[in-house]
């Protein structure tokens, strides 16, 4: 054991944290007991509205591809016009990590 005398274990990860700051709370980690403060996430219903408009915008690559063949905002898609109106919403996991976490 004179290999190992007079050395003691080193947090570099907790020396790290200190020096460059904490990242956050990550999916799935559990916050310190103690602190009350609600996690930080932006507000539903604009991000909601930013993904719309980002996947779905005027601007965007499955818009432009819609209007060269033939399809015009308001309309339903498919052959007979019965198709869908708007986009499908997507639904969150609230409550627990994995995809849709939040």
């Amino acid at each position: 054991d004179l290999k190992h005398k007079g050395h003691e274990y080193r947090d570099r990860a907790a020396e790290r944290r200190a020096l460059h700051g904490g990242f956050g709370m990550g999916p799935g980690q559990k916050r310190p007991i103690g602190d009350a403060s609600p996690p930080s996430s932006p507000p539903v219903g604009e991000a909601a509205a930013e993904a719309l408009e980002m996947s779905f915008g005027a601007g965007s690559y499955a818009h432009k591809i819609l209007k060269n063949m033939g399809w015009k905002e308001g309309e339903a898609l498919g052959k007979t016009q019965q198709g869908l109106r708007e986009p499908l919403q997507g639904v969150g996991n609230k409550g627990t990590a994995g995809l849709g976490w939040d």
